[in-house]
């Protein structure tokens, strides 16, 4: 897999990680968000903590984490609505 990182919306120059085969994305205290791996060239397996299996797939990668969901909102926000979503960007950017 090819990782592809960005420092702010917009930024044109993105951090690139390449020959990844596990991606682990966790929140600013180490809690996990989303799991993906690429268990064979093409075959990925993408997971998020809002999957009710998203701790066997950790622990079935060695990922010794634990994350409890307890209130992920009702699911109703789509993806038009995602895009009406105003972007909060650091100060000086527009």
């Amino acid at each position: 897999m090819i990782i592809r990182g960005f420092r702010h919306v917009g930024d044109p120059r993105p951090l690139v990680a390449s020959d990844i085969h596990v991606l682990l994305l966790e929140d600013e205290n180490g809690t996990p968000l989303f799991v993906a791996c690429e268990y064979e060239p093409g075959a990925h397996v993408l997971c998020t903590a809002q999957d009710p299996d998203f701790n066997r797939v950790l622990r079935n990668l060695g990922i010794d984490k634990i994350t409890i969901c307890d209130h992920i909102g009702d699911g109703s926000r789509n993806l038009e609505d995602l895009r009406r979503m105003p972007l909060i960007l650091p100060k000086g950017k527009s």
